[in-house]
């Protein structure tokens, strides 16, 4: 039986050559203890640099896996995805072009132990001869970062030095670290300070960086990369981390520092462009903080904090920043600004109640207790997106053009289910011999209307994938979409509901436009709901609620949730009462920031919607989740609504029913509320 290994070492490559066997071969070479697996993320290469893995040396070992994206997605999502794989109490990140010498592991391992499980280890690294494949001792190094997080080399070390960074070549931390520190930020582009970001955010939640001179590890260190490295990339990244970490104060000096990089004007642009979604993660790290968050400018880089003299002009471009959450307001070095979203502070309560937010400042990782899922070690889950769709026009085929030309994801399919649509709109997928574009979308058609509950519960049991993503039939999606959802509903070893940012979808342009939507806050009776800005984002990204084209999920937790309620009627509320039934089953409701899609605001709506119905679907939200006295409190809220007293008669109707059925009234067959009218209504497309 294979044994379980302590140290799960990350190798992320993209066209190395013969540069990761030699690499592999080191590693074998020189390694005994502590048990330790191999883990190998092919990004996307094109020279066959893990073909070695076919040889007879190579093709039986269990303690090797390997990961292959199919088209290259960065070393930043690359290692990342290697740290998905991991099964090691501690992982290290090793470049694809490094030697080690005898004993390497076992050193960097009692290091770790030595300093706590808040500390990430990096040893010496030497030049490596190419040629014989040897470390070029004694030139050893380590790495400090200047004033703009520039890598600098230094040779005056000594044991146990706390360091501001640590480089890709070789860094070793305890895999709980990783997650509970938040890990790689993916909003970054292809390369560059990605290991700048980490270790700050070690540091923020009271960790340190340790130098470990015992160790000596050799670093071929190259004159050209093998792939694509744009300096726009590499300053993007560089504001980025910084406005996300540095105080207002220190950031304003930083930033006429970077001004002088080349690339500069192009990457200020694609930063402001980006300013909602950097305003995000910059609140959630706030949230993790746990160090004063000048602390790491005045250990190491005490020249950001005095006065600056002339400026470039940069920083008078730079956007607000939004308030602070109340754990960090009055801490030195942090200024509020105006809020982009408007939302009442007599509402806050509610919504942290909601979120799950106690007030504590610290980062809570309870979803990491459970082993890796399964799918991870394949080649990723199958996603299957649903989209129920009722005379949408024209809509329709430019939602699924937009998909299909977004969506590097590996493995999906698209579902569409037609509620009986009288207008043709699925007409173009129906056809017997359908275009090539669209011969992997499939439709299934209701001869009778049936509901998009139905509908979407009806997809949810004809779904192939792992992974259900419902969508809406008038959605721009962004690029990576996808493959970020997925990546952050296994960083919840699938145990969550996930959901992007959503903003208003031009019908002109098909393009995003106006305010983002991060999900829904609600009060107390379940009577108001509103828009949550990014402010109210609670403790590891939670929001209250998601709306239905937002929820991405397991669909073996869809299946053990009922999948949606056939209670509710025309339009609303089945997806809230879908998260808050996962809440209670203990998954959590989760947003990812770094993915945007667009819905269309529309006018009026294509399919008749009663006032009498949205009052009805409320009151059973709340019955079922809250109980009678909170209806009836609601009864008083919802008196003056349009429709009021027709909804009240239609619930006062089932009310009895409720609690004995909470998935539907009892006519209704299956887990899922697809009955058998759907059932026999539906033909494939």
């Amino acid at each position: 039986m294979a044994r379980t290994p302590v140290v799960s070492i990350v190798i992320a490559a993209r066209n190395e050559g013969d540069n990761v066997r030699k690499t592999a071969d080191s590693i074998t070479e020189h390694t005994s203890t502590p048990p330790c697996e191999l883990v190998l993320v092919d990004d996307g290469n094109t020279d066959g640099s893990f073909s070695f893995l076919e040889t007879p040396e190579y093709r039986h070992r269990s303690d090797i896996s390997c990961f292959r994206f199919d088209s290259p997605v960065g070393c930043v999502r690359a290692r990342h995805q290697g740290v998905r794989l991991a099964r090691g109490r501690y992982v290290l990140f090793l470049d694809a072009h490094m030697a080690v010498p005898d004993g390497w592991l076992d050193r960097l391992v009692h290091a770790a132990e030595r300093a706590g499980p808040l500390a990430a280890i990096t040893p010496n690294v030497a030049n490596l001869d190419e040629a014989s494949w040897t470390i070029q001792a004694p030139y050893a190094y380590y790495l400090k970062i200047n004033k703009v997080f520039q890598f600098e080399w230094d040779r005056q070390i000594h044991h146990g030095q706390l360091l501001p960074t640590a480089g890709g070549a070789c860094v070793l931390m305890p895999r709980d670290l990783y997650w509970s520190s938040g890990g790689f930020d993916l909003g970054l582009r292809r390369w560059g300070c990605e290991f700048v970001d980490l270790i700050l955010k070690v540091y923020a939640i009271g960790g340190t960086c340790r130098f470990e001179p015992s160790v000596c590890v050799g670093h071929l260190f190259r004159t050209r990369f093998p792939y694509a490295v744009s300096w726009l990339d590499v300053t993007y990244n560089t504001l980025r981390v910084g406005y996300i970490h540095l105080s207002d104060r220190a950031f304003r000096r930083f930033v006429d520092g970077v001004a002088g990089t080349p690339g500069f004007d192009d990457a200020w642009q694609l930063f402001q462009e980006n300013m909602e979604e950097i305003e995000a993660r910059r609140r959630i790290q706030l949230r993790r903080q746990k160090r004063d968050p000048d602390w790491f400018v005045r250990t190491f880089l005490p020249e950001l904090l005095e006065e600056a003299g002339t400026t470039s002009g940069m920083t008078t471009r730079m956007a607000p920043r939004a308030p602070l959450p109340p754990e960090h307001e009055g801490v030195p070095g942090r200024t509020a600004g105006p809020p982009p979203h408007h939302v009442s502070p007599a509402l806050v309560p509610a919504v942290r109640l909601l979120a799950g937010d106690d007030g504590s400042r610290g980062y809570r990782v309870h979803h990491r207790q459970a082993q890796t899922s399964p799918w991870a070690r394949a080649r990723g889950p199958r996603v299957s997106i649903l989209i129920p769709v009722r005379n949408e026009g024209g809509n329709l085929r430019r939602t699924i053009d937009g998909i299909l030309a977004s969506t590097s994801y590996p493995d999906y399919e698209i579902l569409v289910v037609d509620d009986a649509s009288t207008d043709g709109c699925t007409a173009f997928l129906q056809q017997k011999n359908k275009p090539g574009t669209y011969a992997a979308v499939r439709c299934v058609r209701h001869r009778t209307r049936c509901g998009y509950v139905a509908a979407l519960n009806e997809a949810a049991e004809l779904a192939t994938g792992d992974v259900l993503k419902f969508l809406d039939a008038h959605q721009w999606v962004g690029p990576h979409w996808l493959t970020n959802l997925v990546d952050t509903l296994a960083t919840w070893n699938y145990q969550a509901l996930v959901g992007p940012v959503v903003k208003p979808l031009h019908p002109q342009t098909w393009r995003p436009a106006g305010n983002s939507s991060y999900g829904f806050g609600t009060d107390r009776d379940f009577s108001r709901f509103w828009h949550l800005g990014p402010e109210s984002i609670g403790p590891n990204l939670t929001v209250p609620l998601l709306v239905r084209h937002q929820i991405t999920m397991a669909k073996r937790s869809f299946v053990e949730l009922g999948g949606l309620s056939s209670w509710y009627r025309g339009h609303g509320f089945d997806d809230f009462d879908l998260c808050l039934r996962a809440r209670a089953r203990g998954l959590e409701v989760v947003v990812e920031p770094t993915v945007m899609v667009a819905h269309l605001p529309k006018q009026a709506f294509i399919n008749e919607v009663r006032w009498e119905d949205i009052v009805f679907n409320k009151l059973v939200l709340g019955h079922l989740h809250f109980g009678a006295r909170a209806c009836e409190r609601m009864k008083r809220t919802l008196a003056e609504a349009p429709g009021f007293a027709g909804g009240w008669r239609a619930f006062e109707d089932i009310r009895y029913l409720l609690d004995r059925y909470p998935l539907g009234p009892p006519d209704v067959e299956g887990a899922t509320g697809a009955g058998p009218a759907t059932r026999a209504g539906a033909a494939a497309g």
